[in-house]
């Protein structure tokens, strides 16, 4: 009787330790980019533009959107909007997506207006519609504006959190 009672033990223990392990890699979840290792991110004329993640969620009228985070770093002395300093495309299986017309709520989303000052950044993100759970390929551009041309660009793909 004490061994099985001592069988029983151990495989509770070894079960309460698997169960944690496998939660904490994302059991049954869409993998993120912290996982995958993918940096996407510009950097010129002292701006710095990086990918942070690509989520599912929700618009106003409840439709699903996907919602790509972007983080902005400012080191220029001239104050700047992530919206007029970069320059933002999204595809998934080889169609572009984009955010005009979809209304939404994110708290970040009206950040992409914000003038940001020297050494400061700011965390936004654009909607997107929803077409499954593929991956996406963002490329995010820090565009020149003495030149009109695009002074730095990346590109990478991301998986869709839900």
């Amino acid at each position: 009787m004490k061994k099985f009672i001592a069988l029983l033990f151990a495989v509770a223990l070894l079960t309460s330790l698997a169960v944690p392990s496998a939660c904490a890699i994302g059991f049954g979840k869409t993998r993120t980019q912290e996982q995958t290792q993918e940096t996407i991110s510009a950097t010129a004329n002292g701006y710095t533009a990086e990918v942070l993640s690509a989520e599912k969620t929700k618009d106003y009228l409840g439709n699903d959107i996907i919602m790509v985070k972007y983080k902005f770093t400012n080191n220029n002395s001239a104050s700047a909007a992530f919206w007029q300093a970069t320059n933002q495309t999204v595809t998934q299986n080889g169609r572009s997506l984009s955010p005009d017309g979809i209304v939404c709520d994110d708290p970040y989303f009206m950040n992409s207006y914000a003038q940001v000052s020297n050494g400061q950044s700011v965390i936004c993100s654009y909607p997107y519609p929803y077409n499954g759970d593929d991956d996406l390929t963002v490329t995010i551009s820090i565009y020149n504006y003495s030149s009109g041309t695009t002074a730095a660009s990346s590109s990478g793909t991301i998986a869709i959190s839900k």
